[in-house]
């Protein structure tokens, strides 16, 4: 529903919809570091997709964005999406979550490489497993989510995000880690 009307206002403004919200962006940043009066550290985050690098490189070529601080991806990783049978095999279930948490990391080296160079940061919303299921008595992402290696996976996961992003939210809860960039 926000895409719809971030397009149709592009639209009427003759911009593409992600540099629409680039200006809206950084309008509401400019009018949150007004309020806030430096008198505090605030950081304007423009969130932005984790599996399209390319919406963050078209961003930053848009009126606005540069007003805003960082740019917040959720890194999610979905194993049970990719199998064709993905509530036959608990193992293979993991271990396609295994192969995706990589996916994932390297999506987040794509985003930090495309800021290098820029003032901004990266920043992580929140990440984790994804993958529903069918919510069934026999549904194996229900299983692989609760299952001992999965909490490895997730630790792998949140290690490398930690140590990428500025600022990593699991849970509801806020970690902060050292930001190389």
């Amino acid at each position: 529903m926000a895409g719809q009307w971030a397009q149709q206002q592009g639209a009427a403004e003759g911009i593409s919809q992600l540099c629409w919200y680039a200006r809206r962006s950084g309008e509401m940043a400019r009018i949150a570091k007004s309020i806030n009066n430096s008198s505090r550290n605030l950081t304007v985050v423009a969130g932005t997709q984790a599996s399209n690098w390319d919406a963050a490189r078209q961003l930053l070529e848009c009126e606005g964005i540069n007003d805003t601080d960082a740019f917040g991806i959720g890194p999610y990783f979905d194993g049970y999406a990719l199998l064709p049978n993905p509530d036959s095999d608990l193992d293979l279930l993991l271990d396609s979550y295994d192969t995706e948490v990589n996916t994932s990391i390297a999506r987040v080296k794509e985003h930090k490489a495309l800021l290098e160079g820029t003032h901004f940061k990266l920043v992580s919303y929140e990440t984790g497993p994804a993958g529903e299921g069918d919510g069934s008595a026999t549904d194996l992402a229900i299983q692989a989510h609760r299952h001992p290696r999965m909490k490895q996976i997730v630790r792998y996961s949140a290690a490398f995000c930690l140590s990428s992003c500025p600022y990593t939210i699991f849970t509801g809860r806020i970690q902060v880690g050292h930001c190389p960039i």
